[in-house]
């Protein structure tokens, strides 16, 4: 509800203020005809178009138009759609491994969802205490009025996982997603050269949602992520999102 408010409140106010200025204008009419004032004289009639303006911009905002343009990794190696121009991105997912076995964050004030997804089989094959850092490109979009990102994005694999199977990546994508919030699914998503999973975690106590598709490539790992929030998860523009998401 709050974020259905915050997406159309200038329509809300303006829908509003007309309906307030139409009941006023048509109550007030005869005197306000007498008036001098050519704007004054004209409110039972401005009143009215302001409303109805109101009403228009509502059903704009919630029937948006989007000029859906595919775009491609640097490497031409996986695409998707997108609703409107990305910018482009890099960070560098940093982690390492305690003695323990766990992966964590070595980036000071970054999410853990940063370095444990972009990583994940790789660094179980690792010593405790060793690190490690990949380059993660991203195309990135913020949904205009809704609370809804794209992103499209691939990281290299370090040489030091080159040799695992994707069983293994999975299982330690599973664990890595775990830390982040509740996975819900992570099943098999399509057929190919290259095995795509498509993947649910909720976060934020349910607040959030992530689906992910995401294709494992021997050299690379390649992502198409939606996330929002629990008002804008069901958006039809998310499930055309993940459906243009291929491997080229």
């Amino acid at each position: 509800m709050r974020t259905f408010l915050i997406q159309h409140i200038d329509a809300m106010l303006m829908t509003g203020a007309g309906l307030w200025a139409t009941f006023y204008a048509w109550g007030q009419r005869e005197r306000l005809r007498a008036s001098p004032k050519f704007l004054v004289r004209a409110l039972p009639v401005l009143a009215p178009i302001m409303m109805i303006f109101g009403l228009l911009q509502f059903v704009l905002d919630a029937h948006p138009s989007y000029q859906w343009r595919r775009a491609f990794t640097e490497n031409h190696r996986a695409s998707a759609e997108f609703p409107g121009p990305p910018t482009t991105g890099t960070a560098i997912d940093s982690a390492h491994v305690t003695p323990s076995g766990t992966v964590t964050n070595l980036v000071p004030g970054a999410p853990v969802r940063r370095s444990n997804a972009g990583l994940g089989g790789p660094l179980r094959r690792m010593k405790a205490g060793s690190e490690v850092s990949v380059k993660r490109i991203t195309l990135g979009f913020n949904v205009p009025r809704r609370d809804i990102t794209l992103q499209l994005s691939y990281s290299e694999i370090p040489p030091s996982g080159a040799d695992l199977t994707v069983a293994q990546r999975i299982e330690a994508l599973k664990s890595a997603f775990a830390q982040m919030g509740t996975l819900l699914s992570c099943q098999p998503d399509g057929s190919g050269d290259v095995p795509i999973y498509r993947i649910v975690l909720e976060m934020n106590g349910g607040k959030t949602r992530c689906v992910m598709r995401l294709a494992i490539a021997p050299d690379a790992l390649y992502r198409a992520v939606a996330t929002a929030s629990s008002d804008s998860r069901d958006d039809p523009l998310i499930t055309r999102f993940l459906s243009s998401f291929r491997m080229e």
